[in-house]
C-alpha cells in the first residue's frame, strides 16, 4: 500500500507544481510585460481623437399638458438658444 500511496503523493506533488508554475508565469502573479521604445524628438499636438458615450449630468421628462402641432421649430438641433430669443 506504500507504493500506491507513494505514486499518489507523487502525482499530487507533480500537479501542485504545474499548478504554481501556471499562477508564477500566466496567472495574476505573473510579471508585468513592457514595451520599451527609443526616443523621438517631434512635435505634439493637442487634440485628442477619441470615440465613446456621453452622459448627461440632469435629464429631465418632458410632457405636453395640451395636445396640438408645432407650427415652426426656431433652433437647429445641437444649437443653444437664448432665453427670449426665440
Amino acid at each position: 500500500m506504500s507504493g500506491q500511496r507513494f505514486k499518489f503523493l507523487a502525482i499530487g506533488v507533480v500537479v501542485l507544481m504545474v499548478f504554481m508554475w501556471v499562477i508564477l508565469t500566466q496567472g495574476p502573479l505573473a510579471p508585468v510585460k513592457v514595451t520599451v521604445e527609443k526616443i523621438q524628438i517631434g512635435n505634439l499636438s493637442n487634440e485628442v481623437f477619441g470615440i465613446g458615450t456621453v452622459k448627461a449630468r440632469r435629464s429631465y421628462n418632458l410632457a405636453p399638458t395640451m395636445t396640438s402641432r408645432v407650427k415652426n421649430v426656431l433652433v437647429d438641433q445641437g444649437k443653444r438658444s437664448l432665453r427670449g430669443r426665440c
